[in-house]
């Protein structure tokens, strides 16, 4: 059930054609939109699944917490990374920027013995961007070599260090073998909320393909409800379901889990 996937053609192709795109050597950064449920995680996920082989693919989420350190959208994937190297790859792929990342990433003095945090900028700006050069070269230098993707999920709860970092990426980054793929709930993106500055930035400049996710129509509904059930089901049955979740993934999904553990066709009495 887990490994159920329907749908999204014409989302896939489009991921698709931006993977190669970047593996070209043009950087490409993609969102994708939607509402709660609709799938935008499950997407990215599907795409990077089928370049797996092709690549490192490097993923991070954002959480609903206000006391989420500042950059953590870039520390997860950057650490995890890292993480997966022996001490002469981590050398050859941070060595040069470490004093400016132990900060960041405090193990870089455990990694890599006799690195020390680089002196203080005289002030915050230099050492914003001192910070920001740093760790775009990282991703230049695993994508020298090979494709390279980033999945960033749930933007709309990224912190303001992050997305400006993110910002700067894809100015810096336009000729480099990187697809992003980033992921955020428009129904939680007022006017004055960070990412919605962001977007609107990078907008501006054309640095980033919207896809719009939508809900599933009644047959791909009626295909996923069957396929998580594990069973076939009535057309009507299938018509009162789509109905009541509207097509939404998430909540076809719940709706099959308690058709299948019912074992009847009662799951519209048992589901409000």
């Amino acid at each position: 059930m887990a490994d159920t996937f329907v749908g999204r053609e014409t989302e896939l192709t489009a991921l698709y054609a931006a993977f190669e795109r970047a593996s070209g050597g043009h950087t490409q950064l993609l969102i994708v939109v939607g509402e709660p449920g609709v799938g935008k995680t499950r997407l990215a996920e599907r795409c990077s699944q089928e370049h797996v082989a092709r690549g490192p693919i490097l993923c991070a989420r954002c959480y609903e917490h206000q006391g989420t350190p500042p950059f953590w959208l870039w520390v997860q994937p950057l650490r995890a990374y890292l993480r997966s190297l022996d001490d002469g790859e981590v050398q050859d792929i941070a060595g040069g920027v470490a004093p400016s990342l132990v900060g960041l990433l405090p193990e870089l003095s455990e990694w890599l013995p006799g690195v020390a945090a680089a002196p203080e900028a005289d002030d915050s700006v230099t050492a914003r961007f001192r910070l920001y050069d740093a760790v775009t070269r990282l991703p230049q230098r695993v994508a020298r070599d090979t494709p390279l993707v980033l999945i960033l999920d749930d933007l709309h709860w990224a912190d303001e260090a992050s997305l400006l970092l993110l910002e700067y990426l894809a100015r810096a980054l336009r000729d480099s073998r990187l697809l992003m793929v980033g992921t955020y709930r428009d129904v939680q993106l007022g006017r004055t909320h960070h990412l919605a500055r962001t977007l609107s930035d990078l907008t501006r400049e054309q640095l980033f393909e919207r896809l719009a996710l939508l809900r599933l129509a009644e047959q791909e509904a009626a295909t996923l409800t069957e396929a998580v059930a594990g069973r076939p089901i009535a057309s009507n049955l299938a018509s009162a379901m789509f109905d009541r979740t509207d097509g939404n993934p998430l909540f076809v999904t719940e709706m099959a889990r308690v058709l299948a553990s019912s074992g009847g066709d009662e799951v519209g009495q048992r589901i409000p």
